[in-house]
């Protein structure tokens, strides 16, 4: 017996470690403010999202075991809903729970059926490794009660942009969108801000009948928390599978130049950062796919996501889109290039992303700041090399350069890309 455990001292330290996070859980829901509410938020965020999150993990990524297909579904289920949610608000479906639900899972089914895998098969798989399970959900329960705990005790979001997109919600909540008439005349008002973020809040206020302010704060923190869930995952990845780096990375995410970017909350900025990160995620996976058929699929995914990087924060698409423009040309010096395929990637993701924003922009684009693009100097606080003030810690910023140099010595093609946004 007492061989067994030692064999597997580490898989109990590790059930151990997020025994203690779930007691720190329920603790804060009975002894802090909002953290219940939360709580609530996400098991609803989780149980709507997993369903497409799944569907399409199995169906892309059958050659990973059970435990990656599950963390990976989870990770992707929260954009991609988010995403086919904001696309049916902008198309003026009507905004009711049932059929925003009923959308996901009838093309969760489908793509379940598409896949023709024995489910019973996978279910009953030997393959999942305790390890890929526990890291990420103990990355997971930290970041979430991180986030949680910053805006545990407030009555509304610190974000004042997120004080007048409480007004839109609102407004999307009992009038429509994108165009309202709040004095019930022939008038209407353009509404500039995008919908995805805000289609996610209020619909999980109409479910749980709660104020939008309140989910405004909750559906934050749970972008929040799936964003280091996916810097895991993209850590992950980028070191062939190592659990460590991968758990480092994520929990280094929870640091003063992230947190405090905007000193406010980081309210539609973290479902857009969310967005950007699952995207690098399909993204690495296309180029490493040698199916022409399937890395295009993932490509089309992955534009899909990045997309709706700009319908929930545009500010934050514009830095990862302008990294995209310098990339096609550095990525040129990456290794193992098969220039016609993945140019071909990169065209189409740029593709579908550009279908999915274009009409958005267009509609909008009156309602912008015309000096906006040409600010580019005022998005220097989220590039590492310009941001040294913001680090409450050189450790991490240490970390962060020979992260980037071990990228640059590698040279993968998405390893380029990151070390070319960070510039």
């Amino acid at each position: 017996m007492f061989d067994f455990i030692k064999k597997n001292y580490f898989a109990y330290l590790l059930y151990f470690a997020i025994l203690i996070e779930i007691i720190f859980v329920l603790y804060f829901s009975f002894t802090t403010k909002n953290i219940l509410q939360y709580i609530f938020s996400l098991m609803l965020i989780i149980l709507f999202t997993f369903p497409l999150g799944i569907s399409i993990s199995i169906l892309l990524f059958r050659e990973k075991t059970l435990s990656e297909i599950i963390v990976l579904g989870i990770c992707a289920g929260l954009p991609l809903t988010a995403g086919v949610w904001g696309v049916l608000t902008y198309s003026l479906i009507p905004f009711h729970p049932s059929i925003y639900l009923g959308s996901i899972f009838l093309i969760s089914i489908i793509l379940l059926l598409i896949t023709k895998i024995k489910y019973k098969k996978i279910l009953c798989q030997e393959n999942i490794n305790y390890k890929e399970i526990c890291l990420p959900v103990i990355v997971f329960i930290v970041g979430f009660l991180w986030h949680a705990l910053m805006q545990a005790n407030n009555n509304v979001p610190f974000d004042c942009d997120a004080q007048s997109a409480n007004y839109i919600e609102i407004l999307m909540k009992y009038q429509g969108y994108p165009a309202i008439s709040p004095f019930l005349t022939s008038e209407t008002v353009s509404i500039a801000y995008p919908p995805t973020f805000h289609t996610l809040v209020v619909l999980t206020s109409i479910i749980k009948n709660s104020a939008v302010h309140k989910e405004c704060m909750a559906i934050t923190i749970i972008c929040g928390s799936y964003f280091v869930l996916a810097v895991y995952l993209l850590a992950y990845y980028l070191s062939q599978k190592n659990h460590v780096i991968a758990f480092f990375a994520g929990m280094l995410t929870l640091n003063r130049a992230y947190l405090t970017n905007y000193n406010d909350g980081n309210t539609t900025e973290m479902l857009a950062f969310l967005c950007v990160v699952v995207f690098i995620i399909f993204l690495l996976h296309a180029f490493e796919e040698s199916n022409w058929i399937k890395s295009f699929t993932l490509a089309s995914i992955a534009g899909f996501i990045f997309s709706h990087a700009a319908l929930s924060q545009t500010e934050i698409f514009q830095w990862y889109l302008i990294s995209m423009a310098f990339f096609i040309v550095t990525f040129l010096i990456s290794k193992r290039i098969n220039c016609k395929k993945d140019y071909l990637v990169l065209l189409i993701s740029m593709f579908v992303c550009g279908i999915c924003v274009l009409p958005w922009f267009f509609h909008s684009i009156n309602n912008f700041d015309k000096n906006a693009l040409g600010k580019l100097s005022d998005k220097e606080a989220t590039e590492l090399i310009l941001s040294l003030t913001y680090w409450h810690s050189y450790t991490i910023l240490i970390l962060s350069m020979i992260g980037l140099i071990m990228l640059l010595l590698k040279r993968d093609k998405i390893g380029v890309f990151i070390v070319t946004h960070v510039h």
